[in-house]
């Protein structure tokens, strides 16, 4: 059945190096749990899937109950290493990004319930996924550019470019790490990424075919035929081909199964600049993603409509 939802994400990061290996850290938690139920979500994109709205704009909660593990962008002390959420886990210390919202959606669901949720995150910034996040169909195909692919960058016997495989070694070694004391089920993949490919029109041009194929792509690395894909609107207007990236997620979001789109662009942005997200708007774009994690579980996943809100002074977050 195809489907479009009104969801939210975004995604812009900046660029660290970080060293690939298999030994990943897991966290106490982790290590003396039973068998429990883990519910995972997972997390890709630009910089506002990583997280640059600043902490001290707004008064934000930790939660002890809901688990992350991330690589990419961020701050190297919060790479490769599970812990609980909290504020500071985005670009560096001073920044977060959608984990907050989604975890107090998430956690609020699973209260009391006995099942525990972890977040999965690999992003990067000021990328675009014609380059940096090219999937292997696609570079099959010869289709996005090539400047990123290489055979170092081969999963699964399948080459693609540098961002793509990076996520995949990501998120198979997170889930090794902890799929012998858990069973796993997922909620969903968030996708808040797009700002990066709206800055030309032949790339921007080709968003819908290469975004179908990153959805396919993932989903067959993971081994995880009918994970639910979550779109995050871009929200910006500065990129020049803003409306033609839109129109490409609207039309993957009622093309592609299992996939839907949130709409944002009533999130301001623009506390520095047109691209990322301001500090209520982060954590409510978190919420929509967890919301429709939620909704994505059952047979049928509801329209969500695109609607206008309060993000301003004098909502609970004082923002």
């Amino acid at each position: 059945m195809k489907k479009i939802i009104a969801l939210t994400l975004l995604s812009l990061s900046i660029i660290g190096s970080n060293n690939y290996s298999n030994n990943i850290s897991v966290g106490e938690k982790l290590m003396n749990s039973t068998k429990e139920k883990m519910n995972i979500v997972f997390i890709a994109g630009q910089s506002n899937a990583q997280g640059t709205s600043p902490v001290n704009e707004i008064e934000l909660p930790s939660y002890d109950d809901v688990l992350i593990y991330q690589d990419g962008g961020m701050d190297a002390s919060t790479a490769k290493t599970w812990m609980s959420v909290k504020p500071g886990l985005g670009l560096n210390k001073n920044c977060f990004g959608p984990e907050i919202g989604i975890s107090e959606i998430l956690s609020t669901k699973f209260k009391n319930s006995g099942e525990k949720v972890a977040i999965i995150r690999y992003s990067w910034g000021g990328t675009s996924l014609y380059s940096k996040w090219n999937s292997p169909t696609s570079v099959a195909a010869n289709l996005g550019g090539m400047t990123y692919v290489k055979d170092e960058y081969t999963f699964n016997g399948r080459k693609s470019a540098e961002l793509y495989y990076k996520m995949m070694v990501t998120y198979t070694n997170a889930i090794n790490s902890i799929k012998d004391q858990y069973d796993l089920n997922y909620l969903g993949l968030c996708w808040m990424q797009g700002e990066g490919d709206a800055y030309n029109l032949s790339v921007a041009s080709s968003y819908t075919t290469l975004l179908t194929n990153f959805i396919n792509d993932v989903r067959t690395d993971l081994n995880i035929p009918n994970l639910p894909f979550i779109i995050g609107e871009i929200a910006t207007t500065c990129g020049g081909r803003d409306d033609v990236i839109r129109s490409h997620e609207a039309a993957v979001a009622e093309n592609v199964n299992n996939t839907t789109l949130i709409h944002n662009r009533d999130l301001p942005v623009g506390y520095f600049d047109a691209w990322h997200f301001r500090a209520t708007s982060m954590v409510e774009l978190g919420r929509r993603f967890g919301a429709r994690m939620i909704e994505s579980t059952s047979d049928e996943l509801a329209v969500i409509p695109e609607v206008n809100i309060n993000i301003g002074k004098g909502n609970r977050f004082n923002g």
